[in-house]
């Protein structure tokens, strides 16, 4: 988990400082048309956007592949809530920072798993093979991320324009938020990307939904080994989620030709 947390902290960082550098290196050009159209500045002050959604999301570790495993893909999915604050360096790029608090279920295998983070006395036996336990609870992911919004840099900036696409990519630490009965101090490393569709529904207020996904340390819910049939290890866990919710952006000086 070591050296994957050193590369997440490498590439978050890196990619909270690339749109900075991107925008440095828009020309001084397409900064005047930029500011002559929407009134902005780069003023710390200026230029939020706030994002809060709910959803599910779908935990994927060592029994619960869906093609090997005995866990089905819709046996995984549980409810998820986000919210992030993005500064906006320039229409075109922002940095960020977020927390996610998702539920987990999962498997552990009987007995074996003694170290799972998520297992407690009573769980039940899963139905589809009795060799494994159902492991529930939930956890936390807080994460800082670099965006960039697609239609503004493909298609130049339109302060009348309705919809926007946004990308997202970053890092982050996940931990457990259940009460446990052991290991409590368990913490993995998160590298988190996304795509959100807005939708322009009021001035400042918009309509969101959120695809995304992660690659979390393999050892974080305590099951980084394999012990039955022909299941097979992979290095790290993945999660994948859907979410809807509004964005309202703040801070913005008024905007012509709206």
């Amino acid at each position: 988990m070591g050296k994957l947390l050193k590369v997440t902290l490498c590439v978050a960082f890196s990619l909270c400082i690339a749109p900075f550098v991107f925008a440095s290196a828009i020309s001084d050009d397409d900064k005047a048309v930029a500011d002559s159209t929407i009134m902005m500045s780069n003023k710390f002050t200026k230029n939020w956007e706030l994002n809060v959604m709910l959803g599910a999301q779908s935990y994927q570790a060592e029994y619960s592949r869906p093609v090997s495993g005995p866990f089905k893909l819709k046996d995984s999915w549980c409810f998820t809530g986000d919210v992030s604050l993005v500064k906006w360096a320039s229409p075109y790029f922002g940095l960020g920072l977020g927390f996610t608090e998702a539920g987990y279920r999962g498997l552990r295998y009987g007995n074996g798993d003694k170290k799972a983070t998520f297992a407690k006395p009573g769980d039940p036996v899963y139905a589809g093979d009795s060799k494994f336990f159902v492991a529930s609870g939930s956890y936390g992911n807080l994460y800082a991320k670099a965006t960039i919004n697609f239609v503004n840099l493909f298609g130049g900036f339109d302060s009348r324009r309705r919809f926007e696409l946004i990308g997202y990519a970053g890092g982050g630490i996940v931990f457990p938020t259940c009460k446990l009965d052991r290991y409590q101090r368990v913490k993995g490393a998160s590298f988190n990307a996304g795509i959100n569709a807005q939708y322009r529904v009021a001035k400042h207020l918009y309509v969101t939904a959120s695809l995304r996904g992660a690659l979390i340390s393999d050892g974080f819910n305590g099951i980084d080994y394999v012990s039955s049939g022909d299941l097979r290890n992979l290095s790290l866990d993945g999660q994948g989620g859907a979410l809807v919710g509004i964005s309202y952006k703040f801070g913005y000086n008024k905007r012509k030709n709206q």
